[in-house]
């Protein structure tokens, strides 16, 4: 059901833990401060319920996806490995993207690169335009069908603590992408929510 591919476009069957990752040191965090609780507002529970209500009535409308064909973004925008980083950084910073498939010069997937790879590298930006995205992305990238079940998916981006997952054809053609703001999207515009509690 999912395959991997390495930085040269080979495909292999995935298994669980198969992912590598890079870890990267992280700077220490501020303590949160205490928030003070909100009065109760007159009639917040029967406004409450109305919306629940509401939102049960467009659930039973909307048909369920069920695959990632159904919700994965397309057409995409790839990078090559040879791309600067500087063009990366452009183009995630226009485009609002998270992640962008890195291809090779057939169209097989074989890196990823998300927007922490990118901020690691962005505190000089000169710096950008001498490195290429070939030694910050990821390699072997998990990928699914677009048959694949969301479900499935979802898991699998859980357990392997990634965002997203291109999604390849038979024929080994990347045809998709599906992120955790897809699925999330997914769960709020169109899982009925008797599914979730």
């Amino acid at each position: 059901m999912f395959n991997i591919y390495d930085p040269q476009g080979t495909r292999s069957i995935y298994e669980p833990g198969a992912i590598r990752r890079r870890v990267e040191g992280v700077a220490a965090i501020k303590p949160l401060r205490k928030v003070a609780a909100r009065t109760h507002e007159p009639h917040a529970e029967d406004r409450a319920r109305a919306s629940y209500k509401h939102t049960r009535d467009l659930a039973a409308e909307r048909e369920p996806a069920i695959v990632a064909s159904q919700i994965m973004s397309s057409p995409l925008v790839t990078l090559h490995p040879s791309a600067s980083l500087r063009e990366a950084w452009e183009l995630i910073r226009e485009k609002r993207f998270r992640h962008v498939p890195v291809v090779s010069a057939e169209g097989k997937p074989v890196g990823i690169l998300s927007d922490r790879d990118l901020l690691v590298e962005a505190s000089n930006l000169e710096h950008l335009g001498l490195r290429r995205v070939d030694q910050v992305m990821a390699t072997h990238v998990l990928t699914a069908l677009p048959q694949t079940a969301i479900r499935e998916i979802a898991r699998t981006l859980l357990e392997e603590r990634i965002g997203a997952m291109p999604i390849v054809s038979e024929h080994e053609e990347l045809v998709g992408i599906v992120t955790r703001s897809d699925i999330l999207r997914t769960v709020v515009n169109q899982a009925p929510l008797e599914l979730w509690t």
